[in-house]
């Protein structure tokens, strides 16, 4: 069985590899089973196919599909006959994935300790965000270090999360109002704005995010904002006070409170814990010739 090896492909001091790759009509068909010395997650953006565990059990893959694969994982990847399967994956070593499950809240270990390589399904409202988040990976490399921060946190926040009723689909107008609550402009308007921006009484929208996301709109906004330092905190080296009242915090302790609640440690923490800079340093090995920009595992 074929093992791919994160420094045959990514050079010195990089701390991801990125992908997008299509297999299907026109494109290799399949990704034969391989297993990996990194891990990596991949998004499914259109298309379908299956993934091929080692005892052959399959997964159908389609449009939304997060799935994490671990060093021990053995699988591969196919396009369903007569289809494309288009994802983007990223590769990253697994000394800075021990590093990110000790920063977060709850049991993040679990996602180590499932029998197969954890999966979920992305929401509508957050497919653009791995789409231009993924295009930023390939092509600026000063940001990547906070780009893969970003994308992990929320990769774990997903895959951890409480799993939506079988055939629940959230309603346009919902998910619609969670694509607006995330945008930064919005966060300096008070709850009541926020929560009108969904175009429903107080009491339907409470009762919506309660059945199927398991939240108040309340906690679902605080959220959205804490995700909004945490890119900040991730991007530049700005003092946390003044990111969290542009985020909407009204004080410091409010915000303290609420970011230990919902990330599980000081923002202090979260930086200096996360942050993956210096990662490409601790590999040994050179680069591949000619083979940046083409690998694509999954």
């Amino acid at each position: 069985m074929l093992k791919i090896r994160l420094h045959d492909f990514l050079p010195r001091r990089e701390p991801c590899h990125v992908a997008v790759a299509t297999l299907g009509a026109g494109h290799l068909k399949v990704v034969g089973l391989h297993t990996h010395d990194f891990h990596e997650f991949f998004v499914v953006l259109e298309g379908e196919g299956r993934e091929i565990g080692r005892a052959g059990t399959v997964w159908p893959l389609r449009a939304g599909d997060l799935v994490l694969v671990r060093p021990r994982d053995a699988h591969c990847l196919e396009a369903v006959p007569g289809k494309n399967l288009r994802y983007i994956n990223i590769a990253f070593p697994s000394a800075w994935w021990r590093r990110l499950l000790a920063a977060l809240p709850g049991d993040a270990g679990a996602l180590e300790r499932a029998a197969r390589s954890p999966r979920t399904r992305l929401r509508p409202s957050e497919m653009p965000r791995w789409e231009e988040n993924g295009a930023a990976l390939q092509q600026e490399a000063s940001r990547r270090p906070w780009l893969l921060t970003i994308m992990g946190t929320e990769a774990c926040e997903a895959l951890t999360r409480p799993t939506e009723p079988p055939g629940v689909v959230l309603p346009a107008w919902l998910d619609g109002w969670l694509r607006a609550i995330a945008q930064p402009e919005q966060h300096q308007r008070d709850l009541g704005h926020l929560q009108r921006l969904a175009g429903r009484t107080p009491e339907h929208l409470a009762r919506t995010c309660r059945r199927l996301l398991a939240a108040s709109p309340t906690q679902l906004i605080n959220r959205a904002r804490i995700r909004t330092v945490q890119r900040r905190l991730a991007q530049t080296s700005e003092k946390i006070l003044p990111l969290a009242l542009e985020a909407g915090f009204g004080n410091v302790s409010h915000f303290i409170r609420t970011f230990r609640k919902e990330v599980g440690c000081l923002p202090s923490e979260w930086r200096r814990r996360t942050l993956v800079p210096e990662l490409g340093s601790e590999r040994a090995g050179p680069a591949a010739p000619g083979r940046r920009g083409e690998v694509a595992t999954g």
